[in-house]
């Protein structure tokens, strides 16, 4: 063993610390130290020494010490790196393995434990797109999108109805919210799609059943509308004149105010969702409110003539907020005036309320037509 020597580098607080020679090569360190009965107890101030078999100091009073390893000993192989270094390009044939997640920030929400399985490798390598003239395509099996479809053989869509000027809503916040309405016992999920449309994912016949026992929900911040799951449904290639519009009905006696009678009232303009809480409990008596899924591409009329057997009767109709419809697109949102697709063609323009069109550099305007 190296004697400790006054004149030796000197660490930490003053310590004189041994000199090692250069040909000194220590051998793998024992689990069990032991005394060498030849060297030395303690240092030149006193401190117990600890040394292995190979009569290593291990220890300076207490203070373990660090044995630097041999240039000559070969570094280990750092794990999971390659050999060759010749190349550094990524090898897509073997894709790194997707860990595991025990649970997602919605999970840890609801206080569920969730493990999802490894995504397996050969799932990156089933498919590949081809090349016909210039563009690429992608060809799906039919027997594997069956198989994902029937995942959603449960499934239903929802569509958030907000009321004007309400934030958007969180997808856990309205979740939570339908889980306290429902109370379904089993796992499901509320998937966002956009445009204020959901996939509702249950794993059971019972759990579809009840979410689509009302086609109209109302919720404590505007109501959730059930429709079936259909196959590739894109929001944002949703085409329909379809809106739903609160409705009043007036002059209507409140001795007819029956749900049936106001039902059959509302099945003339389109299909009746739901009638308001007020005009259900009759705490107001000027006319009745029903929400109404009405069809903008069709006249909407103004009157209904009811005819009791003893008793007939006119009852008007007054549209809430009817929202913008566009005869050339058939959808809402927006009226032919403002319709894009007129204005590429025929190179419309909108200059404040007015219409104009560029024909040759010279701008002329056009009658507006209401939408």
């Amino acid at each position: 063993m190296a004697a400790l020597s006054p004149s030796g580098p000197r660490g930490k607080g003053g310590l004189n610390l041994p000199s090692i020679s250069a040909n000194f090569h220590p051998s793998p360190r024992s689990t069990t130290p032991s005394r060498n009965p030849n060297s030395p107890s303690s240092d030149v101030a006193g401190r117990p020494i600890l040394e292995d078999s190979s009569s290593r100091i291990l220890a300076i009073g207490g203070c373990p010490l660090s044995v630097p390893r041999p240039l000559s000993a070969p570094r280990p192989p750092a794990a999971n790196l390659p050999t060759n270094h010749s190349s550094t390009a990524v090898n897509l044939e073997q894709p790194p393995q997707v860990s595991a997640v025990e649970r997602s920030y919605a999970d840890a929400a609801l206080n569920r434990k969730v493990k999802r399985p490894h995504l397996p490798a050969h799932k990156f390598n089933a498919l590949r797109p081809t090349k016909e003239g210039n563009q690429f395509s992608l060809k799906i099996p039919q027997e594997m999108y069956l198989k994902e479809v029937e995942n959603f053989k449960f499934a239903l869509i929802g569509r958030l109805l907000s009321h004007k000027g309400d934030k958007p809503r969180f997808t856990l916040e309205l979740k939570t919210e339908l889980q306290h309405m429902w109370n379904i016992s089993n796992e499901w999920q509320l998937i966002p799609l956009g445009k204020g449309y959901f996939t509702l994912r249950f794993s059971n016949a019972e759990d579809n059943a009840l979410a689509k026992g009302q086609l109209l929900w109302e919720l404590a911040k505007g109501q959730l509308r059930i429709r079936e799951w259909m196959k590739c449904f894109d929001p944002f290639k949703v085409n329909s004149p379809l809106a739903n519009v609160w409705v009043r009905i007036h002059y209507l006696p409140i001795d007819f105010w029956n749900p049936e009678i106001i039902s059959g009232i509302g099945r003339f303009l389109g299909h009746p969702l739901t009638i308001d809480g007020a005009s259900a409990a009759r705490d107001f008596g000027q006319y009745v409110r029903i929400l109404i899924e009405i069809d903008m591409s069709q006249p909407l009329p103004k009157t209904l003539l009811i005819d009791g057997e003893t008793v007939s009767f006119h009852v008007e109709f007054v549209f809430e907020n009817l929202p913008l419809y566009c005869s050339r697109c058939r959808i809402t949102g927006h009226t032919p005036t403002m319709c894009r697709k007129l204005q590429q063609n025929g190179q419309f323009a909108l200059v404040g309320r007015k219409l104009t069109m560029d024909k040759g550099g010279v701008k002329q305007q056009l009658p507006v037509v209401n939408g």
